[in-house]
């Protein structure tokens, strides 16, 4: 079992799940009956959308289902030998004959399976949420399941069910028998390829006869939607503390007191994959250099003037890092107004994983992947096919502090006290971080993502000692005009001592201070703009 995979199935794989078990039911229970399909279609209906509300509701990986037909199968085994306590089939009391198998199944697997990516649920108030719906009670669940193994183990089970010895409380003598399991999963998997090649009228099938039956005919599917999960998780830290099933309940259906603000931060944070992707790259020949501080490699800009040799500015760039030749770009812009500027990759640091032509521009290492690097500076391009959604997991805090920190670090030992920090979009998010702890003195944060409004500004006003400088638009969904109007009311009017300032430039959109398109007057203002108000809140904070 892995409950843990069955959260990413597609629905249609639940639907050709549920179309082989009511069809294998269906075979197994009217082979000796006057069963006629065409004068039943009404029942089969009816079935399906039973099973199908149980495989949705419960999300349980499709050995549950399977071990379910098992049961039955042997249950009708038995009955070759003694009269079942059934009526003739079709009849109401074959939903219940499911029910039974299914939560028995699902019990017998937990038991009986060594891997350790089972997500065992508190089984009474489990089946009560997904079978329950208001017209089964517990005693009628601990009946239903109790009637079938009864029948399929007898002595497991004399006497009167009561919810302290109850089937869905304690382990039974019912058994899934491997060879009989993996007879199943082979007849359902190829009836499931059949199903899927009709859908979508080409053959689909193992990729070859060695396919182990481990990997579901919805695999390649189900690992996409998991990457997608997962890069959801990244906008909102809160998300990542949840369960993979209560996550999944939030994703497709929203708790009722979360719902909203779990599909505004949906909305946020795929405006934001679709936001990053825009922008242009600038012309211009970088004149600072490449240096490897603390192990990483950072783009550095040294003033040609004297220069305070005690501070020193942190660029945080966005998810496309100092690779970017704008990033560079401003780097040489800050150097040229006096200060000792060092970018650091906000991104997984891998030692000796840079690599820089002579003429200064970046080329990756063979070792680097695109899950361990900045994306690249053509990612977004037409005819590219880089999928920004991948990089999102592997750039979460726990991968890009400890890179700041390493090169802060050194920087100290080079006799840096001071420091000042300016973030764009992704990098904004650490700006915040760096000020929380403490380790800057000024904070520069244009177009700022990822962050908990009002929550971080909240904390940024009862934790931080660095004034903060923040510059805004007016279409950005990652710090929209409520998040502004938020963080004025938090930090504005001299209620954060240190200092806040808040510059607004219209007729621009999140980007615009490191992607914008400088033929666009409005945009090139808004640029120059926020560039202008970063360097004259350095010269008075620093």
């Amino acid at each position: 079992m892995n409950t843990a995979e069955a959260l990413y199935y597609p629905k249609t794989y639940y639907e050709d799940i549920t179309a082989f078990c009511a069809s294998y039911m269906t075979a197994l229970f009217a082979a000796d009956g006057p069963y006629i399909a065409e004068q039943h279609a009404w029942w089969q209906f009816r079935l399906e959308s039973r099973i199908q509300c149980i495989l949705l509701d419960s999300r349980l990986d499709d050995s549950v289902p399977l071990g379910a037909m098992v049961l039955l199968e042997n249950l009708v085994r038995k009955g070759r030998q003694q009269p079942l306590q059934l009526p003739p089939y079709p009849h109401e009391d074959y939903f219940g004959c499911f029910y039974a198998a299914f939560m028995h199944a699902y019990q017998i697997l937990c038991h009986s399976s060594e891997r350790n990516t089972i997500h065992k649920l508190p089984l009474a108030d489990f089946w009560l949420d997904v079978l329950g719906k208001g017209v089964f009670s517990l005693p009628d669940l601990e009946r239903m399941e109790d009637n079938i193994i009864s029948q399929l183990t007898p002595a497991a089970n004399s006497g009167k069910t009561t919810p302290q010895t109850s089937s869905l409380l304690v382990r039974t003598g019912a058994r899934i028998h491997p060879q009989s399991f993996l007879n199943m999963k082979a007849n359902m998997y190829a009836f499931i390829y059949l199903r899927m090649s009709l859908r979508l009228k080409r053959f689909c099938g193992p990729p070859d006869r060695e396919w182990p039956l481990e990997f579901p005919p919805c695999h390649e599917e189900m690992m996409k939607r998991e990457e997608t999960f997962s890069a959801v998780k990244v906008f909102h830290p809160a998300w990542a503390e949840f369960d993979d099933r209560t996550f999944y309940k939030m994703f497709v259906g929203g708790l009722s007191e979360i719902k909203d603000e779990f599909l505004q931060g949906m909305r946020q944070g795929l405006s934001y994959l679709l936001l990053i992707v825009l922008g242009t790259t600038w012309e211009g020949t970088p004149q600072g250099k490449w240096e490897k501080i603390g192990g990483v490699d950072c783009y550095v800009g040294t003033p040609s003037v004297d220069y305070p040799k005690d501070k020193a500015i942190l660029f945080l760039s966005d998810v496309f890092g100092p690779q970017l030749v704008n990033a560079q770009l401003m780097v040489d812009d800050f150097a040229a107004n006096g200060f000792k500027v060092c970018t650091v990759p906000t991104c997984r640091e891998v030692p000796d994983q840079l690599r820089h032509r002579p003429d200064n521009t970046y080329r990756p290492s063979p070792r680097t992947t695109s899950m361990a690097t900045p994306s690249p500076p053509d990612a977004m391009n037409p005819g590219k096919t880089y999928d920004i959604t991948k990089w999102f997991p592997s750039h979460g805090p726990e991968q890009t502090r400890p890179t700041l920190d390493k090169v802060i670090n050194a920087l100290k030992e080079q006799g840096i006290t001071v420091f000042g920090a300016t973030g764009y979009c992704f990098g904004g998010r650490y700006v915040f971080d760096l000020a929380f702890d403490n380790v800057i003195q000024a904070s520069v944060a244009s177009h700022p993502s990822l962050l908990q409004v009002p929550a971080d500004l909240e904390k940024y006003a009862a934790q931080s000692k660095a004034p903060l400088l923040l510059n805004t638009c007016p279409v950005d969904q990652q710090f929209p005009l409520e998040s502004s109007a938020l963080a004025d009311s938090i930090l504005g009017d001299g209620k954060f001592a240190p200092g806040y300032k808040r510059e607004f430039f219209e007729g621009v959109v999140h980007g615009f201070a490191v992607r914008g398109d400088v033929k666009d007057p409005k945009v090139k203002a808004g640029k120059e703009g926020a560039f202008k108000a970063a360097v004259e809140w350095f010269v008075s904070k620093l």
